[in-house]
């Protein structure tokens, strides 16, 4: 079968079929630039992405849960149905958070609701002398997150604990989270139908997971700390007003409010 045809079958399941086929070019084959690469893989390798294009296409499943791995900030990691699959605006989260802890010296940093762990473990590998806590109410999202820290040998600190309930004040330089920030009335995706609800669903409104979280970070961070996490950009006015916190909000490369920061005055 043909990169036309693979193309035209994936088009059946997605918006963006050439894209799902880097994406699987990238994971699978360590290749990209569809047209050129395609046409330079072997018969066994054209078979294994016709396999893996008829699978899509047949379940449905996102490509990277088929595969069990994805990409963030250029490193490849493991996934399945117990965490979300990373997604490339998430790298503003953790630029940003990189940038700050860089500012004020960082010693601390604890990553809430870590799921596969790609937060907390590219800020050990970018900060190798930075202490790294990450948790998650999840015991299945975990054992994915000590997965992915084992093969990039990162060593970060995992415990199963609802929000910030395990800490004490004080604790740490900065709070970040990606957490679950859908409403229950949002449209979404269809593939986000294999991906874990408490993952995504932050309450009726879909900030009431970040709400409580600020809230619970205000005693949690030293002075001068700062709560960084990825916000809903269509109903982050919404959240803001009801923290009524010193805040700046940064924009992904979609021109969309992705990155919420307050600092702990």
């Amino acid at each position: 079968m043909g990169l036309k045809n693979l193309l035209e079958e994936l088009s059946r399941v997605s918006p963006n079929p050439e894209a799902e086929i880097d994406t699987i070019l990238k994971l699978e084959f360590s290749s990209s630039l569809v047209q050129a690469k395609v046409s330079g893989l072997s018969e066994h390798e054209i078979g294994k992405l016709e396999k893996i294009v008829h699978e899509r296409v047949s379940s449905g499943r996102p490509v990277q849960y088929i595969l069990g791995k994805a990409i963030f900030w250029e490193r490849i990691f493991y996934v399945n149905e117990s965490v979300l699959i990373p997604r490339v605006e998430t790298e503003i989260l953790a630029e940003k958070t990189l940038e700050i802890a860089k500012e004020i010296r960082a010693r601390r940093i604890l990553d809430v609701g870590t799921g596969s762990g790609i937060i907390a473990i590219t800020l050990k590998e970018e900060l190798p002398d930075v202490k790294i806590f990450a948790t998650d109410v999840s015991e299945k999202a975990l054992r994915v997150a000590h997965r992915n820290a084992q093969l990039l040998n990162a060593g970060v600190t995992f415990i199963q604990c609802d929000m910030l309930s395990c800490f004490g004040e004080n604790t740490f330089d900065i709070i970040v989270s990606n957490p679950p920030y859908v409403g229950e009335s949002d449209p979404f995706e269809e593939y986000r139908k294999f991906e874990p609800h408490i993952a995504l669903y932050g309450g009726e409104k879909g900030y009431e997971f970040s709400l409580k979280l600020v809230r619970q970070a205000q005693n949690r961070l030293k002075k001068r700390g700062y709560v960084i996490m990825e916000v809903n950009p269509f109903n982050v006015e919404y959240f803001v007003e009801s923290i009524n916190l010193k805040h700046k909000i940064y924009k992904d490369f979609n021109g969309l409010k992705r990155v919420l920061v307050i600092e702990n005055g």
